[in-house]
């Protein structure tokens, strides 16, 4: 697990903007629309012969494996196996979370991260920046976050922090620690992370992790418990 000290992290934001595909001109005809699914997706595997993502339904452990041809993200240098993408796509199958063949019609950046570990005294301030969350769960070992941020062009810190205190509890205590390097208002636009908790889902000990957001959307709605092991 990685020290938060001296990282300072550039938001990516996510715009898809999809095209009216399949749509004819003319009168009485019949219109075939395929159902659009609307994902982050984790980066299997992405070479020439083709392009695997896995996803997870929301708290589960079991991914369903997409593929898709090559050369589908284009020629990111920048994407690796374990990132994650918003990814819009065509199932072949027709079906949510089931293995199968897709055709990616669009895909976004999100901020990908793992988890970082932190003394109380680093924490202090974790809270300067409220976030407007939308959702977080767990998908597989990635703890998703849907945000609405304040637009900034100057790099902020926008990380998961654990106290390192806490390590060795059943449910550790992390932060979504946000700091613009700002106090302008601005608009906001919508953000995905993905923090990466694999590391700490190794502690035999741990049995999920307690999280803390200055959550403007809903005040009182500050801690969410993500379990290691759903539904036990």
């Amino acid at each position: 697990m990685v020290s938060i000290r001296n990282i300072v992290a550039g938001v990516a934001a996510v715009a898809v903007a999809l095209g009216c595909g399949g749509c004819s001109e003319g009168e009485n005809e019949n219109l075939t629309v395929d159902s659009i699914l609307y994902d982050v997706a984790e980066l299997a595997e992405n070479d020439a012969d083709g392009t695997v993502f896995k996803v997870y339904r929301p708290a589960g452990d079991e991914c369903a494996l997409l593929r898709a041809p090559g050369g589908s993200l284009g020629s990111d240098p920048e994407l690796e196996a374990g990132d994650c993408v918003f990814l819009a796509y065509e199932a072949d199958n027709g079906e949510a979370y089931r293995s199968g063949d897709i055709r990616v019609l669009n895909w976004g950046p999100v901020l990908n991260s793992a988890l970082l570990k932190g003394t109380p005294e680093s924490l202090d301030g974790w809270d300067k920046d409220a976030v407007w969350l939308q959702s977080l769960w767990r998908a597989g070992n990635k703890v998703i976050i849907r945000a609405m941020l304040s637009y900034d062009q100057e790099p902020r810190v926008f990380a998961l922090v654990a106290d390192e205190t806490t390590l060795g509890d059943e449910y550790p205590e992390a932060y979504l620690v946000h700091m613009r390097r700002t106090e302008q208002p601005n608009f906001k636009r919508q953000f995905y992370a993905a923090f990466d908790v694999g590391a700490l889902w190794s502690y035999e000990s741990c049995r999920g992790l307690r999280i803390h957001v200055r959550n403007s959307n809903v005040p009182e709605a500050g801690v969410f418990v993500v379990e290691k092991y759903p539904g036990r």
